[in-house]
């Protein structure tokens, strides 16, 4: 036999040694368990019943503007991938004419007809300048041929350097979400960061903004620079196609003006903010 003490009034009850389950006491008549297995899945339950609350506290605590930063820090590097991929940095239309040139980072398309600036070039290349004059008996048309090289070369130039930039914008933005989400992990305890991958994920997520700002703005402005515009059509005889042209930068490259000044700004008040991701 073995003596226990009552939970409910603690006197002494006597069981048999291999007794298990639920009794009664005969002196208060309140039931109890004795020598019984846990309920292994019920403590499982509780267990992820309470990590799911820690979560969803720990996730209210974060600031509405870290979740900014977190949606902004996303949109921008999805914008990155549509700069890169966007065929519409600049257009030309000419006056009465519905049709319009439009000129992407190494292509161009005009009407339905979309060339890359290489292919323009080499096909131009391959003309016979001399018997293009022959067929051309004009001073214009005998240095049509050059300029036309040197316009989508230029183009070209412009393209290739604002990719530079737009990659170089790309990786940043990959490490901005990188550490902004190794931090989230370490908020929420589901890792524990060590101390250097802590504070190099802390100047990710602070410093990487103002560095793709930065790259937009130059690269962007570089190509503003570079890109030749209108200039082939200038002074060009109507006999060969000339006319009064219009020409302008897309929204894109506006946008991203927009986007490069925006997303550091947002950085500067994540900063006033205590750190908690």
């Amino acid at each position: 036999m073995v003596e226990i003490l009552c939970p409910h009034c603690e006197e002494e009850i006597e069981l048999d040694d291999d007794a298990s389950g639920e009794f009664g006491c005969p002196y208060c008549e309140g039931e109890f368990e004795w020598n019984m297995e846990p309920d292994v899945e019920a403590i499982t339950r509780s267990s992820q019943k309470g990590e799911q609350l820690n979560y969803s506290s720990e996730l209210s605590s974060i600031h509405p503007t870290q979740w900014l930063g977190h949606a902004l820090s996303l949109f921008v590097f999805v914008f990155l991938i549509i700069c890169l991929t966007s065929s519409n940095y600049y257009s030309i239309s000419k006056e009465g004419d519905s049709d319009s040139m439009k000129f992407g980072r190494s292509s161009f398309t005009e009407g339905e007809t979309t060339s890359t600036y290489s292919g323009a070039v080499a096909e131009f290349e391959d003309l016979d300048s001399g018997e293009f004059c022959a067929e051309n008996p004009n001073e214009f048309a005998c240095i049509f041929i050059e300029s036309v090289i040197e316009y989508y070369n230029s183009w070209s130039m412009a393209g290739s350097i604002l990719g530079v930039f737009l990659v170089l914008a790309l990786l940043s933005s990959i490490s901005v979400i990188a550490s902004r989400g190794l931090l989230l992990l370490d908020h929420l305890g589901i890792m524990q960061l060590q101390e250097r991958v802590y504070i190099a994920s802390i100047f990710g997520k602070r410093f990487l903004p103002f560095i793709i700002g930065g790259l937009l703005i130059i690269g962007m402005a570089l190509y503003m620079l570079i890109s030749p515009g209108t200039e082939l059509f200038e002074g060009v005889p109507e006999e060969f196609g000339g006319g009064e042209f219009d020409g302008g930068f897309g929204l894109i490259v506006w946008l991203s003006f927009l986007v490069a000044i925006v997303y550091p700004v947002l950085s500067l008040f994540e900063r006033e903010l205590p750190e908690e991701v």
